[in-house]
């Protein structure tokens, strides 16, 4: 079992990454019509970590993306 367990469960005005349309993903920062699409494209995610696979979004924007805190798992 990991120290760190991922984050997992939304909250209320959260967007689900493995749920959400193209338009609600996109009021996650740094995601647009094309990362938009390639999250539906690659879901399911286990976790935000997992964003990482998205083209253009690596660790440094996925960081910056789970402090935003809009996006989640679930």
């Amino acid at each position: 079992k990991s120290e760190k367990e991922p984050e997992t469960g939304c909250k209320k005005g959260q967007v689900d990454i493995n749920r959400s349309g193209p338009k609600e993903l996109q009021t996650i920062k740094y995601v647009g019509e094309v990362r938009a699409k390639y999250i539906i494209e690659l879901r399911p995610f286990k976790s935000i970590e997992e964003l990482e696979k998205v083209k253009g979004l690596g660790p440094k924007l996925v960081a910056e993306i789970m402090e935003q805190g809009v996006a989640c798992v679930s």
